[in-house]
């Protein structure tokens, strides 16, 4: 028994050498979960997935998929610039939860609102 909960992380860029650069590393760091490099279609962008490991909460396969994905999420994120902008928009995004449960994790603009609410307080 277990419980099933996709996470998934979708990557884009707008130059091809740090889509290619992001790309290699997801691969390296998550291997066959990693779709090829699609792109440009429109605007010169280039997007990717990295696809869940499809292994039930708790086991030891997610486990390594959640290090893994953890890996590459702190890689793409210490690649922002110092006014924290970043060539890369990703997102975390958790479904397919048993509970009915789908959500952003975390992504490349939660700074931002992180920064807002500091601001209004």
């Amino acid at each position: 028994m277990g419980y099933i909960q996709h996470r998934a992380i979708l990557v884009t860029a707008s130059r091809e050498e740090q889509a290619r650069e992001a790309h290699q590393k997801a691969s390296a760091i998550c291997g066959e979960l990693v779709s090829p490099l699609h792109g440009p279609v429109m605007n010169g962008y280039y997007s990717f997935a990295v696809f869940p490991d499809g292994s039930k909460e708790d086991w030891e396969e997610s486990d390594e998929g959640e290090y893994h994905r953890a890996q590459f999420i702190a890689w793409i994120d210490s690649q922002r610039h110092k006014d924290h902008s970043t060539p890369y928009d990703w997102v975390e995004v958790q479904y397919g939860d048993e509970d009915g449960l789908s959500l952003i994790v975390i992504d490349s603009d939660a700074w931002k609102r992180q920064d807002k609410a500091e601001a209004s307080d």
